[in-house]
Formats: structure tokens, sequence, C-alpha cells
């Protein structure tokens, strides 16, 4: 999608109470889910593939937005984070 589409989208569910606007950082719209059951929800949806793509692709945008200054997105702990969660595990028996 392009990111017109996903701003409708996004509106969408802050209308329906799924989203809330956090702020805006440099002309970008910040949102945060309403619950954290709501973001536990929508993570159950997406295979364990996918939700590991999910989590490296957001750990890889916040890492950059740090490296490149932009204020908000300098958590180490939420990149962590991310980046943990993209790794593939493997239960040893």
């Amino acid at each position: 999608m392009d990111e017109q589409e996903v701003i409708v989208h996004f509106d969408y569910a802050v209308q329906a109470g799924l989203l809330t606007v956090r702020g805006t950082n440099e002309g970008s719209v910040l949102y945060t889910f309403t619950h954290d059951r709501i973001l536990q929800a929508a993570s159950s949806l997406l295979d364990a593939g996918e939700r590991r793509r999910v989590h490296l692709a957001a750990g890889i945008y916040l890492l950059h937005a740090r490296e490149a200054g932009k204020s908000g997105n300098g958590d180490p702990y939420e990149i962590a984070n991310h980046l943990n969660e993209a790794e593939e595990r493997r239960m040893i028996v």
C-alpha cells in the first residue's frame, strides 16, 4: 500500500477506537493501539513468519530513525525488543 492508503485505513481504526494518534514526528503521524489486548489480537492474526518479518521491519526502521537523529524513535530497548522478536526461535528438547 502507498502511504495515502495506509492513512485511510488508520483513520478508520482511529474512528473505531482501535488506534489513537500519539503525536507527530517530522510530518509523520504516530499511532498507538488503545489497549494491549488489541495489539495482541492483531498480532495473533499473523503467522509466525509474518510476525518475525513485521518485527524485523519495525526494528530496522527504528534503528535507522535513531541513527538519523529523529526524535521519538530512539528507545534502544524498543529497538532491541523488535530485533529479538524477529529472531527465529527454536525449542531445544
